[in-house]
């Protein structure tokens, strides 16, 4: 979903004004992914806002290939591979205001791997923090685990919804519950839901599963790995049941004493 090269232009045109007021622009100008290989990847995608404030970090400005002037990174794809720690990319584009280009530029330019280019990007608002009008992405499984610790202390703070736990099969849905970040933090305690990363080996948190009513199993398992930095699926992954999984997340539940979600109550569908 990359732009052309005039979107790069007009935002680099209106940095100041964009730097300024943040929420206005929350189209989505171009993506960062991370994968074993381009086929593989998991995809980061990047507003105007994230991109130019991106930009004022000396790691996304490089020097043109073609011209010597300051080009800034628009676009990359970093490999993890068994050399996850090491700076390695598939690919890096970046665009040049003085040759008006967005060309593939050499990654041993880059100066920082592609986990600290991540961190680099700024979050943007939540739903629940209007910024100049802009209602920005739901709370994210990344930022449960950033906060994790203040979840755990707070967790009458984090009511807001962040994924869902289901369980079906032959075209009927038995088991269905919207899961809160207070909640999926408190899941992330249980050993169930922490599973090894089979990318880097470090542990990764189970943030979403459907269960297989047929055969056992699941339809889909969803992880988060904090030191890859990457959301991936792998329904091979747990090694317990989703009614043990359910049981865990019912547990919780009484715990926090929450019986509603976005104001209903959370029942069977």
């Amino acid at each position: 979903m990359e732009k052309s090269i005039s979107a790069f232009a007009e935002a680099y045109k209106n940095r100041r004004e964009i730097l300024e007021n943040p929420g206005q622009y929350p189209e989505e100008i171009t993506l960062f992914s991370v994968g074993e290989n381009c086929s593989d990847c998991t995809n980061n995608y990047i507003s105007v806002a994230q991109l130019v404030s991106c930009w004022q970090h000396e790691e996304y400005m490089i020097k043109c290939p073609k011209c010597g002037e300051v080009a800034y990174v628009t676009r990359w794809i970093g490999n993890v591979g068994r050399h996850h720690k090491d700076k390695l990319y598939w690919l890096v584009r970046a665009y040049c205001p003085h040759c008006n280009t967005n060309d593939y530029v050499r990654s041993t330019e880059l100066k920082a791997s592609w986990k600290e280019m991540l961190k680099l990007v700024p979050k943007m608002p939540n739903k629940s923090e209007k910024t100049n009008g802009y209602e920005g992405p739901m709370f994210t499984v990344a930022e449960a685990y950033a906060n994790m610790s203040d979840i755990l202390e707070h967790p009458e703070q984090y009511s807001e919804e962040v994924t869902n736990f289901l369980a079906g099969g032959l075209g009927c849905c038995v088991y269905s519950r919207s899961v809160s970040a207070a909640e999926l933090v408190r899941c992330w305690q249980h050993k169930e839901y922490q599973v090894e990363c089979p990318r880097c080996g470090s542990v990764a948190y189970v943030y979403k599963w459907v269960g297989h009513l047929g055969p056992g199993g699941y339809w889909t398992v969803r992880v988060y790995c904090p030191d890859c930095m990457t959301e991936y699926s792998s329904i091979n992954i747990l090694k317990y049941s989703w009614g043990e999984m359910r049981k865990i997340y019912n547990e919780v539940v009484d715990e926090l004493n929450v019986t509603h979600t976005n104001g209903t109550s959370k029942t069977n569908i």
